[in-house]
């Protein structure tokens, strides 16, 4: 009865449900891992894939074309870079997280191949290749004798660039990741735009670069420190760099303003004026002191921040936990630890035509044994200043005990203004699967109000979400000697306080519910005032003008 029951499921969920002008539908396909994902003629999605082969140490790219109206499988073309070296023994690594269509209309994806049996972790190269005919360019990626791999690959304005990380090798539970972020032009010319050289107690990696919408003299990268390393790193945050595209950077920002959290699934988007909005889930945080490990954060959520574009100030920062908490699928745990935790992870974000933003991720939900855990696509729409429009959840077979959901990767908008989610669906021994451990490469098309089904945006409007206010009474704004805090009187402590300068440095910051803060050891100018009050998780920000 398992089996047939889950046989059931996935024709339920593989079938389309059609709708007005919508259609919608969940499917997987071959492969596991699905990530880049385009549209071809408005008409078939594209989805680059690894796959295990006929050996269980060897893997291959697909590409699965599926039809946008239904999620039906056209075609798979399986790639293998044996077919192009001849070498058995070589092996496929999908490493690149975009796939595109370059300006003669060739599929285009960077994937690593090398050959395992290589030293102490295999000798591996990567490179961009056309998926049909399956040919490798002429540009050269690698770094001397390096394993190395595309981390991304994109066009911005005509021009393409890859972003590259080559490692060296230093013991089994030790080695340096280094960054190349190179333009690929004509047939096989590279050109070097920059590189980040690290050491081994402290890296910078080079995430993603982006367009400017308002120059393109300029791009943006996101990167990310890490330190404290004990062969992995216990502290990290994300930046976002301004920079020319001959490498000269004009700016960098810090969006987070607390080094004691971790900006865990970090993404930004550019605004129609140019003001950066990026978000992060404090998900863990590093111990005081002697940092001997990371703790997971009991308390998470998703935090937003604006970045202005001409000077890369932060222009505030904030979360929307009581919203969050009002739309969430609740926990079914009952561990008093994740009790207040909203483990949302964004991996993809992008404008939309109505001028909003649509943040696209999976939430980890916990369950009693034998579940423990499960991921459900997640999609966030907010207008531009991070306030919330609309949350969707999506946990497609609830009653499986061995469903362990869908990792989400990234997304992309339909014509009729819908969007395709592309991931992963994993199943351990459970019905949806037969029984079997089960992972595959997951669609998930919803309709333009992110329903699967219709009528799941019916409540919308109905708020029971308290507007965000400042309940802190702060004062005298312009200041020059002290400010003063009054707090209201239902939570009169347990208050965290911190004042930072524009520029996003901490000058002052304690864990007591301070009344007076000195100011006249300050330079004049704009400063941040954060309350939080750990209790509630209550959190709010004031805009300090110091006059001398």
């Amino acid at each position: 009865m398992l089996k047939r029951k889950g046989f059931a499921l996935i024709l339920l969920l593989a079938t389309t449900i059609a709708y007005g002008q919508h259609t919608t539908w969940f499917t997987v396909s071959n492969g596991y891992s699905g990530r880049g994902t385009i549209l071809l003629h408005k008409d078939t999605v594209i989805t680059v894939t690894a796959g295990v082969g006929e050996y269980v140490w060897k893997t291959y790219i697909h590409v699965n074309y599926h039809s946008l109206y239904s999620g039906q499988l056209f075609k798979t073309d399986t790639l293998d870079i044996t077919r192009i070296t001849g070498d058995s023994t070589v092996n496929n690594g999908l490493s690149s997280r975009t796939a595109l269509i370059d300006s003669f209309g060739n599929l285009q994806v960077g994937f690593s191949y090398g050959d395992r049996s290589v030293g102490e972790t295999g000798k591996w190269q990567s490179g961009i290749f056309n998926v049909n005919p399956f040919q490798k360019t002429g540009h050269y990626l690698g770094v001397d004798t390096f394993t190395t791999h595309v981390l991304n690959y994109i066009e911005i304005n005509g021009i393409r660039y890859a972003i590259t990380v080559w490692h060296m090798y230093i013991s089994p539970l030790n080695g340096i990741n280094n960054f190349n972020l190179v333009k690929l032009k004509g047939e096989d010319e590279v050109s070097l735009v920059r590189q980040q050289i690290n050491t081994l107690t402290y890296q910078t990696h080079i995430e993603g670069v982006y367009a400017d919408n308002q120059d393109i003299g300029n791009v943006f990268l996101s990167t990310v420190d890490m330190w404290c390393f004990a062969s992995t790193p216990r502290c990290y945050q994300n930046d976002v760099v301004k920079m020319d595209t001959n490498g000269n950077i004009l700016w960098t920002c810090r969006p987070n303003n607390n080094d004691s959290f971790n900006t865990s699934f970090f993404q930004m988007v550019q605004k129609p004026d140019g003001n950066i909005l990026c978000s992060w889930s404090d998900h863990s945080y590093a111990q005081s002191g002697p940092v001997v490990g990371a703790k997971i954060n009991e308390n998470t959520t998703v935090w937003f921040a604006e970045i202005e574009y001409e000077t890369g100030q932060v222009l505030w920062r904030k979360n929307i936990r009581q919203f969050l908490e009002w739309r969430m699928i609740p926990q079914t745990t009952d561990d008093p630890r994740f009790k207040n935790a909203q483990d949302i992870y964004f991996c993809d974000v992008q404008l939309t035509e109505d001028g909003h933003i649509v943040w696209v991720g999976y939430r980890y939900i916990l369950y009693p044994e034998p579940n423990y855990w499960k991921r459900i696509p997640a999609l966030l729409k907010t207008d531009l200043e991070a306030n919330p429009v609309w949350y969707r959840e999506y946990d497609l077979v609830p009653d499986d005990t061995g469903d362990k959901g869908m990792q989400v990767f990234n997304f992309v908008q339909t014509p009729d203004n819908g969007f395709i989610l592309t991931g992963e669906y994993l199943n351990r021994f459970g019905e949806f699967s037969g029984g079997e451990l089960w992972q595959k490469t997951a669609l998930l098309r919803l309709d333009s109000k992110g329903c699967l089904t219709p009528g799941c945006d019916a409540t919308d409007n109905v708020a029971t979400v308290k507007p965000s206010v400042s309940l802190c009474l702060v004062y005298p704004n312009p200041v020059n000697s002290e400010i003063k805090i009054q707090y209201p009187e239902n939570m009169p402590s347990y208050w965290t306080v911190q004042l930072t300068d524009i520029l996003g440095k901490t000058v002052y910051h304690s864990e007591e519910a301070l009344t007076s803060i000195p100011v006249q050891d300050l330079s004049a100018g704009v400063y941040f005032l954060y309350l939080q009050q750990q209790n509630s998780f209550h959190y709010e920000t004031h805009k300090i003008i110091i006059e001398r």
